[in-house]
């Protein structure tokens, strides 16, 4: 079996047991390249059913041009991929934390329809405007208060409705340094880290210039190097 073969394996098994994944990592590791790919994999595999991607374009302008390098040989893929995937909202991101919420809310209330055949939900980034409106407040209570409404409010409601649809919910994160961990961790990871999902970590060793992609749940943690292609990532699996 190709490493490419193996790489497709290892992301279709993931979907396969996981229907909550959060994807992190500093620009630059492939956030974004690394939920096309699920995407492409699902859908692709799922063709005759007709299966669609809704991707919200929560503070990032969806990657067109990222889709299009990612396959750029497989013109009948590209294209059956745009079909498929649909982009909320059409036009722009939204202004601020508060639109953010109202256009995640109205997916998860079924005041923003979404197509009946979707089965992956992604919102990139989710953490831009929230870390934004965060920074507007000093006091603590405000922050957890914040932290509290977006939480029930906005995220708690849409993974059970993602739950109940059987819709598979990606979340591509920001990142912060934590000092009592002295590593990097996904924005707000004390709240999205308890959830019942798979979290992925992507890191850039930048002295040894090699990709790593950590794989961790409450209670398993695997890690490999990976390579970032113009065709994707590569997760090569014999390097843990």
């Amino acid at each position: 079996m190709n490493k490419y073969d193996t790489n497709t394996e290892i992301l279709h098994n993931i979907l396969d047991h996981f229907s909550f994944i959060n994807i992190y990592g500093k620009a630059g590791t492939g956030k974004t390249t690394l939920a096309l790919q699920f995407i492409s994999i699902f859908l692709s595999h799922h063709e005759k059913t007709q299966n669609v991607s809704v991707w919200v374009q929560a503070s990032e302008t969806f990657p067109k041009k990222r889709l299009k390098s990612l396959y750029l040989n497989d013109q009948g893929l590209l294209t059956f991929l745009f079909d498929h995937i649909f982009i909320i909202p059409k036009i722009h991101p939204p202004f601020d934390y508060y639109e953010q919420n109202k256009i995640l809310a109205g997916i998860s209330d079924g005041a923003l329809r979404i197509p009946p055949k979707t089965r992956i939900l992604v919102i990139d980034n989710i953490s831009h405007h929230l870390r934004f409106e965060l920074s507007q407040f000093h006091l603590i209570n405000d922050k957890v208060a914040i932290l509290d409404d977006f939480f029930d409010s906005t995220i708690i409601p849409l993974i059970f409705f993602c739950e109940y649809n059987k819709i598979i919910l990606i979340l591509i994160h920001e990142v912060s340094y934590d000092p009592t961990q002295d590593r990097t961790v996904m924005f707000n990871d004390q709240l999205f880290s308890r959830l019942n999902g798979l979290n992925i970590a992507l890191q850039k060793d930048q002295f040894q210039k090699k990709y790593f992609i950590k794989f961790h749940t409450d209670t398993k943690s695997t890690s490999y190097e990976y390579l970032l292609r113009q065709k994707g990532i590569n997760i090569l699996p014999n390097t843990r």
